[in-house]
């Protein structure tokens, strides 16, 4: 399987205090096992170079600095969409913090208040409204730009998931997540969990084990919990969409990659979230993987999806008859779609009578 990227988180720290920056860098390195790359910036010069170079994923900004007001460059990095701000502040008060989010800051910190925990959850949320913000502005390029890193927050607290509310709270989380998606979207209620009873059919026929196959069945409960963070003007109307917008939909395996990849199951359900739209050819989204580079649980999955959705009701157009959308996979065979996956897949309709709940 060919494994993710991963990347350095770059912070730049802006403060003329070498006190307040020492202690800063001093907190980050704390935040454990991640790689953070940290900048300082404590003159107006170091600042407009960092910002113009824009290899930025979050600014620490003090509000007062030399030459120009932490409050006049938060502007002009708003203005130019660098990367997410976070105000600090030794003399702010409440109407400071409230100007600052105004200005478009995504976070405030006192700096009498800075912890290696207050840092970690800021800077997490910063990237969470980052990417909604890049997402809304349809602005694909900074999107895939952006540092994959791990949450800084989990990377203070290793338990996992399922060590904190078992297996049977972990399924009934993602069912919750599942429903989420499809409150947001009534036209693709229950696909999820129809392209889930195919794919796990699929997976019984082909003998996966059962630790296999309950990992699969997990993804598939929230398998386009991606399209949380695309607009629903761009999800219901897909026919009239923009280049730009086409690809903010294409983005959406990355983006529920990236909300499950912290959560530590057993099984990979974030990567066959993230796989699902490839195929075998190399011509899926949104890493174009290939062949054995695809875990066989994406393939079945990817298959199970084609099917559910073309045979079903989508706003944008009447569904499809289940007959064509099985000879769609089937002329796909071997191309896009994995031979035995498609195989087994027309078998449980043409022979073992499956059908649709």
């Amino acid at each position: 399987m060919l494994e993710q990227e991963e990347e350095n988180l770059k912070i730049l720290v802006c403060d003329d205090d070498p006190q307040d920056r020492k202690l800063i860098r001093h907190y980050l390195r704390q935040i454990a096992e991640l790689d953070i790359i940290t900048s300082e910036a404590s003159q107006a010069r170091e600042i407009q170079m960092a910002i113009e170079n824009d290899k930025v994923d979050v600014i620490l900004m003090d509000l007062r600095m030399p030459e120009k007001s932490g409050m006049d460059w938060l502007k002009e990095i708003v203005e130019r969409d660098v990367a997410p701000v976070v105000m600090l502040t030794g003399y702010g008060d409440e109407e400071t913090a409230v100007q600052s989010l105004e200005e478009g800051a995504v976070g405030y910190i006192p700096k009498r208040r800075l912890s290696v925990e207050k840092l970690a959850h800021t800077i997490d949320y910063a990237l969470q409204k980052w990417r909604e913000l890049l997402v809304s502005k349809s602005n694909v390029e900074k999107l895939e730009g952006m540092a994959n890193v791990d949450s800084l927050t989990s990377a203070l607290n290793k338990q996992t998931i399922m060590d904190t509310v078992g297996k049977t709270m972990g399924s009934e989380a993602l069912n919750a997540m599942a429903k989420i998606v499809e409150m947001r979207d009534p036209y693709t209620a229950g696909h999820q969990q129809r392209v889930t009873q195919l794919a796990c059919a699929i997976a019984k026929e082909m003998g996966l084990s059962e630790d296999d196959s309950t990992g699969l069945r997990l993804a598939g409960l929230i398998h386009d919990i991606g399209k949380l963070h695309v607009p629903i003007d761009i999800l219901t109307n897909p026919k009239n969409l923009s280049k730009p917008e086409l690809n903010i939909i294409k983005l959406h395996p990355k983006l529920g990659y990236d909300v499950l990849k912290n959560i530590n199951f057993p099984w990979p359900v974030a990567q066959i979230v993230y796989q699902h739209h490839e195929r075998i050819d190399g011509s899926g989204y949104p890493r174009g993987l290939k062949g054995e580079n695809i875990l066989l649980q994406a393939k079945i999955l990817a298959v199970a999806d084609v099917v559910e959705a073309m045979s079903s009701h989508r706003p944008y157009r009447p569904a499809l008859e289940l007959d064509y959308a099985l000879s769609e996979v089937k002329k796909n065979k071997g191309k896009l779609y994995d031979p035995t996956v498609v195989n087994t897949c027309l078998k449980l309709f043409s022979d073992l009578g499956f059908e649709f709940d």
